[in-house]
Formats: structure tokens, C-alpha cells, sequence
């Protein structure tokens, strides 16, 4: 939905990341529920509560809704957004045979950390993603989405790097992490060698408020503990939006 927008106002971008945010806080803190698929392509947005009036009145002044919806129901028509590990022995399939699809641009170092072995066999495999999975790794997803927002996702998150480069820089900061190699690692994003074990941060769009960007690479610290919970998050972006007028 977000690249059927031909523009958007920064305090109109601001505004659906704050919405993202409330609505991922009522899921962790309300319903105790883990998304795990968090992404513009699970976003659904609303003006004047009709989805197919969206992009003609874009820079009318008229508000904006957006809606979380259920990871999976656009995974057929996103197919290209998800990696498939089917070359990776035994990891093709998860039980009842449906491929395993891994959104693994928008995947914490921790749960890439889980898929990056080799020769694990299917079952386990899945049980090994779903069990990484934390509202601590739906904050990562979500700083992802905040640049596709200000992107319009009008190209792939890390689009540097491949899918298994992706999955080998995830498994290395995750080893980073475990031997407490983190704290001499900078946080800002660079084009250096994933063998490099920098945390694996996405590009921050330049349009980014300086106090937003900073919040983002918060959301990506490599220990999972060390991130922002989402009402901090809601908090922060509240205090933005009121300071620029929103």
C-alpha cells in the first residue's frame, strides 16, 4: 500500500509510525502477542476510510489511518520479500511441507542467528525461528518499517546485500553478542565486509529527524535487552509529533 503514495509530509510519515507503534504496543503489552512478520506489506492504510481513495488525495491535508494486519495474507503476492533457504540442507520445509519463508530483511541478529546453520533438519528449523521471536525482535522489525515509511518502500531493506549474505552478517553479530565483542562495534551502518561483524543496520532515509534516526539505530542494538520497548517507543515518537506540530 505505501508505494500506491505518490507523496506524503513528513509530519503525515511521522504520524502512521506513531499509529505502528501504538499498535504494536497493544499487541505486546495488551494481548502478550508476538507479530514476527512486521513490515510495510502488513501495513494497511486508510484515508477517509476507504483504502482505494489513498492515492489521489495524497497532499490534500486529509489524515491518515494505518492498520497492522496478519503476517502471511500478503506473502503470496510479496513472494520476493521473503528468502527461502531452500539450498540450505534440510531447511526447505517446515511441518505439513509448506516452504519456510523467512522475511529475513527485516529479521533481528538473534532469529537470522537460528536459520544461518546448515544441515538442520526441517522441524527443527522452524521450532528454532519461532522460538527467537520477541517483541524485543518486532522492535528491530519495526525501526525497518519507520525507513520503509519514509521511503515510500520504494526499494528492499539492506537491498546492499543478499539474502545469504544477510543470514552470515545475522549469525555474526548474534556471535558478536555472545562474546560480548558488541561494545566496541559501531551502531551506524556502513558498506563493510558482513564478515566484518557490524551490527546489520539498514540504510536511515536522509529526510530521517536527526532525534528519529537516533532512536532507530536504539532499535537496533544488537543485544536484544538493550532495545527500546514499544511504549518507550510510543512515548518518544509523542513527544516528536507534539514538538513538530503534529
Amino acid at each position: 500500500m505505501l508505494r500506491r503514495l505518490p507523496s506524503l509530509g513528513r509530519s503525515q510519515k511521522l504520524s502512521l509510525c506513531g499509529q505502528v507503534a501504538l499498535g504494536m504496543q497493544h499487541l505486546a503489552e495488551e494481548l502478550q502477542l508476538v507479530h514476527r512478520d512486521l513490515a510495510a506489506r502488513n501495513l494497511v492504510v486508510f484515508c477517509n476510510g476507504s483504502t482505494d481513495s489513498v492515492a489521489p488525495l495524497v497532499g490534500s491535508g486529509l489524515s491518515f489511518e494505518v492498520k497492522i494486519s496478519s503476517p502471511g495474507l500478503s506473502r503470496d503476492i510479496y513472494a520476493n520479500e521473503y528468502y527461502t533457504p531452500s539450498q540450505v540442507a534440510g531447511m526447505a520445509t517446515a511441518s505439513g511441507g509448506n516452504v519456510l519463508c523467512l522475511p529475513v530483511r527485516w529479521m533481528a541478529p538473534e532469529c537470522l542467528a537460528a536459520v544461518s546453520e546448515p544441515n538442520v533438519p526441517a522441524l527443527a528449523a522452524s521450532a528454532a525461528v519461532g522460538s527467537c521471536y520477541t517483541s524485543r525482535s518486532d522492535v528491530w522489525a519495526f525501526a525497518v518499517v519507520v525507513c520503509e515509511i519514509f521511503s515510500l518502500a520504494d526499494h528492499l531493506p539492506l537491498a546492499r546485500l543478499s539474502d545469504p549474505e544477510i543470514l552470515q552478517a545475522g549469525r555474526a553479530t548474534a556471535a558478536a553478542v555472545m562474546t560480548g565483542a558488541t561494545s566496541n562495534v559501531a551502531l551506524k551502518s556502513t558498506s563493510a565486509s558482513v564478515m566484518s561483524q557490524q551490527p546489520l543496520c539498514p540504510d536511515v532515509p536522509n529526510e530521517l529527524p536527526g532525534c528519529l534516526a537516533n532512536l532507530l539505530h536504539r532499535c537496533w542494538a544488537p543485544v536484544p535487552q538493550h532495545r527500546p520497548t514499544f511504549g518507550e517507543i510510543t512515548a518518544l515518537l509523542s513527544d516528536l509529533m507534539t514538538d513538530m506540530g503534529v
